[in-house]
């Protein structure tokens, strides 16, 4: 599973500086062992949004906490027990980009999306 420090190193220090700022130094220090698991799959062209943990391991968001870090384009992280979760990030084409290349989206055939378009 690729990590998101090796895959985009710059964003994730920039997120890490973000977190130290707003108070969260623990969760900072763990982005070095945070993967990207699943993709978002929205077209946004700045969409680098993402989830760290498998969809059977992620718990309820409810149950999760959430920062809104001072970083452009970052809407929230989400964390739990210390652990992130998802990172929701726009407005970052650059990164868009590395993550088009380096993880491709594979069209999932069963979104509401392709079902809408099918029927």
């Amino acid at each position: 599973m690729p990590h998101l420090a090796e895959i985009l190193p710059h964003f994730s220090v920039e997120v890490e500086v973000a977190l130290v700022e707003a108070g969260f130094p623990a969760l900072a220090e763990s982005l070095g062992r945070v993967d990207i698991v699943e993709r978002c799959r929205c077209e946004e062209p700045g969409c680098i949004t993402f989830f760290a943990l498998h969809a059977r391991e992620r718990p309820n968001p409810r149950d999760c906490e959430r920062i809104v870090p001072n970083l452009r384009g970052v809407s929230c992280v989400l964390y739990h027990h210390g652990r992130v979760v998802w990172i929701e990030a726009l407005g970052r084409p650059v990164e868009r980009a590395i993550l088009d290349e380096r993880m491709p989206i594979v069209p999932s055939p069963n979104t509401s999306l392709e079902r809408t378009r099918e029927g």
